[in-house]
């Protein structure tokens, strides 16, 4: 008998998490950077990508720059996404319990705030 594997985001974002040692790549930390300081993405919340007014959170800007898929109402990186990057979590977080989801969603953050600090901590993303 083969064993199913159910796919759970938390878990795997988790399990992800716990990597000692995983350091974003920095030529893709480099293009989302550029990406988000380029104008070519309206900022939105809540979503990777929201169709219905074309907005972008900063990781939806990510997937693009990787050309990633986006599903409708994603809100956070795949796991296949989270490892083409080197990212430890779906959510950006870096220094604990920051990070760039809650920073964009949270209204707290430009794009070009985000960028900044992508420059800071993308060794911590």
């Amino acid at each position: 008998m083969v064993e199913q594997r159910i796919f759970n985001p938390l878990v795997e974002s988790s399990i992800l998490s716990g990597l000692k040692g995983q350091t974003m790549k920095k030529e893709i930390a480099d293009k989302w950077i550029a990406a988000l300081r380029s104008g070519e993405y309206k900022q939105g919340m809540g979503a990777l990508h929201d169709t219905s007014n074309d907005s972008y959170c900063c990781l939806g800007v990510l997937c693009k720059v990787m050309d990633s898929p986006i599903e409708q109402g994603q809100s956070f990186l795949s796991l296949e996404a989270q490892k083409q990057a080197d990212m430890r979590t779906g959510h950006g977080d870096f220094h604990g319990s920051t990070s760039l989801v809650n920073l964009n969603d949270g209204g707290e953050a430009s794009f070009d705030d985000i960028a900044n600090i992508i420059e800071k901590e993308w060794e911590n993303l």
